[in-house]
């Protein structure tokens, strides 16, 4: 007779069954917000988010955090779930965009320079398709908010970006189109708590 696992009652049932984020444009609300450094010193803001309340997929980022959360009590908010805006002289024009795009969604909201008034902010995620290579080696595709707009241009429509395909199926990603963003390395991913 097979024992059964001490933690079999409280498992979540694996059926091979996933929610996938849909590609194209997302209102989203804004978890937590916090500057960080990569391993190069450069410095960037990584904006841990949900999909906002209306948008068919509300709270995806939410469901798998608690879902991952019942496996492992450890668990941290999904890393799809956080956008890297750099913070550098390189960056200025991309970050005085994203900035202008959240308080175009955020009346009255005036950006003082200060990370912990985010929180609670909507902002409109593009998301796309992006090639990774998994730790088995094989590749595999996530969908990723690429860019931020208003969340009246994303009410509006907007387009799914082209998938970003690994350069012959190594782990050399193709030219990211906005310089100010950093992707997070695969081999070194940090998940966010969002509170």
């Amino acid at each position: 007779m097979i024992q059964k696992p001490a933690n079999y009652d409280n498992a979540q049932a694996f059926t091979g069954e996933y929610e996938r984020l849909t590609p194209g444009g997302h209102v989203c609300i804004i978890k937590s917000a916090r500057q960080e450094t990569d391993r190069n010193g450069n410095p960037y803001l990584a904006i841990a988010f949900d999909i906002a309340q209306g948008d068919p997929q509300a709270g995806f980022f939410t469901r798998q955090y608690n879902a991952k959360k019942k496996q492992d009590t450890s668990a941290k908010w999904p890393v799809n779930g956080v956008y890297r805006q750099g913070l550098g002289e390189k960056s200025a024009s991309y970050l005085k965009g994203m900035i202008t795009c959240i308080m175009e969604s955020n009346p009255g909201y005036i950006w003082k320079w200060d990370e912990a008034t985010l929180p609670g902010k909507l902002f409109g995620g593009v998301f796309g398709i992006e090639e990774y290579k998994g730790n088995d080696g094989k590749i595999r595709e996530a969908v990723k908010c690429r860019f931020i707009r208003s969340v009246e241009a994303v009410k509006a429509g907007i387009e799914a970006p082209e998938a970003k395909r690994l350069i012959n199926n190594s782990n050399t990603p193709a030219e990211w189109s906005n310089p100010g963003y950093f992707p997070p390395d695969r081999s070194e991913i940090d998940e966010y708590m969002p509170f």
